[in-house]
């Protein structure tokens, strides 16, 4: 491959990963996508979707109707997702990994990161030259921890009406399944971040 091609492909696949990263953050809080626990069913661009069996539970349906609610609004959906994306790993390969996945892309970036200032693409490689003093890797590390409570904190907006995590969380009033939920989440991010236990990106790369 051309080097300008080359260039022109990594400035491509950097834009696309960025929107993509940009929407994982921001589907909850637009009401593109989320599940609602508190109301119980998925907010899907701004409308709820359920299974539609809520007058079947008050009695005024039966078996047959109960089962082609479940095929026509759970199963069928589920099951053409699936297809499409069948479809699209087989026609484009694992386009999804090297072109939009935010996951890689974030482990990328600290990938790029350790490379800079540990000298080093992961810590599972031998370092080119020593790294001198412990400022270098407390930035890697603390900017890893900052990343890992932003995925965190997205992910219980997945879960959580996330107009009002915000002033929960800022006013320290999450309770107390919401902030186990990060700090669970945010430890595990972080080691994932920082140590790299789903690394080798360049392998998912196209």
């Amino acid at each position: 491959m051309y080097p300008h091609r080359k260039n022109y492909r990594e400035k491509i696949r950097t834009i696309t990963r960025s929107s993509f990263f940009l929407l994982f953050i921001f589907a909850p809080f637009l009401d593109i996508f989320r599940l609602d626990l508190t109301l119980g069913h998925f907010i899907i661009f701004g409308q709820p979707w359920t299974l539609g069996l809520e007058s079947i539970q008050q009695g005024q349906g039966d078996a047959a109707s109960a089962a082609v609610t479940l095929i026509t609004r759970a199963f069928l959906p589920v099951l053409s997702f699936i297809i499409i994306i069948a479809i699209i790993i087989w026609r484009m390969g694992r386009i999804y990994c090297g072109w939009l996945c935010p996951h890689f892309s974030i482990v990328e970036i600290f990938n790029d990161m350790m490379l800079k200032h540990l000298n080093r693409v992961t810590l599972w490689e031998k370092a080119s030259k020593k790294t001198k003093g412990a400022l270098p890797w407390l930035l890697v590390f603390l900017s890893c921890a900052a990343m890992a409570f932003v995925w965190a904190f997205s992910l219980l907006s997945y879960l959580l009406p996330p107009k009002e995590l915000i002033p929960d969380l800022l006013h320290a009033e999450l309770g107390a399944g919401p902030t186990r939920f990060l700090i669970v989440a945010t430890t595990l991010f972080t080691i994932d971040f920082f140590l790299h236990v789903t690394c080798f990106v360049n392998l998912a790369v196209l």
